[in-house]
């Protein structure tokens, strides 16, 4: 489960921030693997500049998208299989189906 995997540097504050964040597009109901944002999929420990954070938010996106193929997730985004896998190491990416 990703909110496991996290080592919630900011405690109780971040798990706030983000179930907050999931409570402000979901008003009822269960809430999703998929319904989390993409930093809580990644066990990368070092802080991401902006363009790194919205990549590393698109390649999450995408591998949701497609239910973690990452053959239809770097085509996608215009990348080779093998782009994705660097990147998808890179940033710490877990998904259901790794």
């Amino acid at each position: 489960m990703p909110l496991q995997r996290s080592s919630w540097p900011g405690n109780t504050g971040q798990l706030w921030q983000v179930l907050r964040r999931i409570a402000r597009h979901k008003r009822s109901g269960t809430i999703h693997p998929g319904d989390l944002p993409p930093e809580c999929w990644t066990v990368s420990r070092r802080l991401l500049h902006p363009p790194e954070a919205m990549e590393r938010d698109a390649i999450v996106q995408a591998l949701l998208d497609y239910h973690g193929n990452k053959l239809k997730t770097a085509d996608s985004l215009g990348m080779s299989r093998a782009t994705i896998y660097r990147k998808v190491h890179r940033y710490g990416i877990v998904t259901l189906a790794s």
